[in-house]
């Protein structure tokens, strides 16, 4: 295997991360709301969740796809690989991330999530970032 195809297969990896981290993320800061969670009002927690999606959204809303799906199909390529080919990382976090719909359903998709996720930000609040002068 080409380290074209390893990387290829990394940024797949890191891409599904993400998509665990953005849908996880919501699901975590509703639960914790009901069970008292302290961290899910963590500040960095929740604007690095906020722009994730935003720049998601804003991709799509752009027309693009994101950057880590363009990168992921010239590594393949540049290994020999089609596209969507059939390493088994490729393969089976492929079929989890990536679905069968056109781009202007998956910005519908992402920009009600983004609503969403805008509307928690101020139902549940996240704690104001210290400065360091009160750390002192």
């Amino acid at each position: 295997m080409s380290l074209a195809i390893i990387l290829a297969d990394l940024i797949l990896i890191f891409h599904f991360i993400i998509v665990i981290f953005n849908i996880s993320g919501l699901l975590a800061i509703w639960t914790g709301y009901f069970f008292k969670w302290k961290w899910i009002r963590n500040p960095f927690f929740r604007y690095i969740h906020l722009v994730m999606i935003g720049f998601v959204t804003l991709n799509a809303a752009l027309g693009k796809y994101c950057p880590l799906t363009s990168w992921e199909v010239q590594l393949r390529k540049a290994g020999g690989q089609e596209a969507h080919g059939q390493s088994f990382i490729q393969y089976w976090v492929g079929r989890l991330l990536y679905v069968d719909v056109n781009l202007d359903t998956l910005s519908l998709i992402y920009f009600i999530f983004l609503i969403v996720v805008i509307v928690t930000f101020f139902v549940i609040k996240p704690e104001k970032i210290k400065t360091l002068e009160k750390i002192k």
